[in-house]
């Protein structure tokens, strides 16, 4: 995921020099948009509870009411990336649907979601995504 997002600006800069357009539809422009939000969601939310876990070990007062707030925010960007994963199934489904694709670009479709399905496992498994405050 976080590869994704730093070769995204990377392959612009390599297609603008070779002078090569991104030739997309309107609803394929406006999914990968919507996978680049969604890994950027997913991103910050393993971000944040890892952040929030970390400094918490060292200030207990954070596993207190204090930081309740703190782990609620963590976890509603969680929920709102782990809703997202329709926009990277969508996105797979119309890259094997389309017939302009090569096999490379129709794996990576598939690569992207297996990612999203892989983290939406691991916030289910763990429990990473109910709202409770007890610890």
């Amino acid at each position: 995921m976080l590869l994704t997002l730093i070769l995204w600006p990377v392959a612009w800069f390599v297609r603008r020099h070779f002078g090569r357009k991104l030739e997309l539809t309107t609803k394929e422009r406006w999914l990968r948009l919507g996978v680049r939000i969604v890994f950027v969601f997913e991103l910050i939310f393993v971000a944040s509870l890892f952040t929030l876990v970390t400094y918490g070990l060292t200030h207990l007062d954070l596993l207190s009411d204090k930081g309740t707030k703190w782990f609620y925010l963590a976890q509603f960007i969680g929920v709102m990336g782990a809703a997202g994963t329709i926009v990277v199934l969508l996105n797979a489904v119309l890259a094997w649907m389309s017939k302009r694709k090569t096999i490379w670009g129709k794996l990576r479709a598939t690569m992207m979601l297996l990612a999203c399905l892989g983290l939406l496992w691991f916030s289910f498994a763990g429990n990473l995504l109910h709202f409770s405050s007890t610890y």
